[in-house]
């Protein structure tokens, strides 16, 4: 075993925190990882994923600061990413500068596909590209601004990059009216060297009624002509257990391909959680088993 892995598998009896690792004077500690075991016909493959924030928010001041370390593990091959940036708040909004984290991935509600972390590195439903494809591929840190402000139901956010892999531009929005929350994005992705440039746009709803919790994304990608939706339905049927379908159409002017799965979590009371989800309709079926852990 992976010494990622006998981590993963560590945490599911260790007493971790149920919220961010507080270290006083506004310094905490959050983290999000899992290893994932993906089964097909013609053999499988292992996945660990984490994700790893420290910051800086004291309670007598406007500034702060965060590093973040995104990291990604591949049957032994491993790639990462960095996020870092000083924060000042106000009235207006809040003003990150340095390199901050794609606008994007803090406006959509959205689940993973059938539970399967890995697919959003192909098929960022409710996410930023540049910030979970791409990403894998950039210099380092990525040079970059970002604001964000709310007004009511209503909040905004805005965020630009640019390095020596390409320039990337971020704007997402989100509007809550009770249990629903409505959301919209557009990205534009340019990477100079290999003549590639993309615009996406992304719309989603998400519900919560009661128990249940329904949704949906759309995904455009213009020069690739593709429209995608994840439509997707969740049950919470204990304070630990819940189980979320999804359905996926990958549209194109080529035509479209459908599949479609079902998860099912655990989560203990220290954060652990443990995950069975099967996917169905793509060459070959799929199952995934994982654990991990989010404080």
């Amino acid at each position: 075993m992976s010494r990622v892995a006998f981590a993963a598998a560590l945490s599911l009896a260790l007493p971790l925190p149920a919220h961010a690792l507080e270290f006083g004077n506004g310094l905490s500690l959050s983290s999000d990882f899992e290893a994932e075991m993906l089964a097909f016909d013609f053999g499988q493959e292992n996945y660990y994923m984490g994700d790893f924030e420290l910051g800086y928010a004291p309670k007598d001041s406007s500034f702060g600061a965060y590093a973040v370390i995104n990291g990604l593990m591949v049957d032994g091959d491993s790639v990462a990413n960095y996020w870092a940036a000083i924060t000042y708040s106000g009235a207006f909004g809040k003003l990150s500068v340095g390199a901050p984290r794609p606008a994007i991935d803090d406006y959509f509600n959205s689940p993973d596909i059938a539970g399967v972390r890995a697919y959003n590195t192909v098929l960022p439903f409710g996410k930023s590209f540049v910030g979970n494809v791409f990403y894998y591929d950039l210099y380092g840190i990525t040079p970059g601004i970002r604001f964000d402000t709310t007004s009511g139901p209503l909040s905004l956010g805005v965020s630009a990059h640019s390095s020596a892999a390409g320039n990337f531009f971020d704007l997402a929005g989100r509007y809550t009216r009770g249990k629903t929350t409505f959301s919209a994005s557009y990205e534009r992705v340019e990477f100079p060297e290999i003549s590639l440039s993309l615009d996406l746009r992304q719309i989603g709803v998400d519900s919560r009624l009661g128990k249940w919790t329904v949704g949906g994304i759309l995904m455009d990608i213009s020069q690739s002509e593709q429209r995608m939706i994840h439509a997707y339905a969740g049950y919470q049927a204990t304070d630990r257990l819940s189980v979320t379908a999804s359905y996926v159409d990958l549209g194109s002017s080529f035509g479209s391909e459908q599949f479609y799965g079902v998860a099912t979590r655990y989560t203990l009371p220290n954060g652990a959680f443990g995950e069975l989800g099967y996917v169905a309709g793509l060459a070959d079926d799929m199952l995934n088993l994982s654990i991990g852990a989010k404080f």
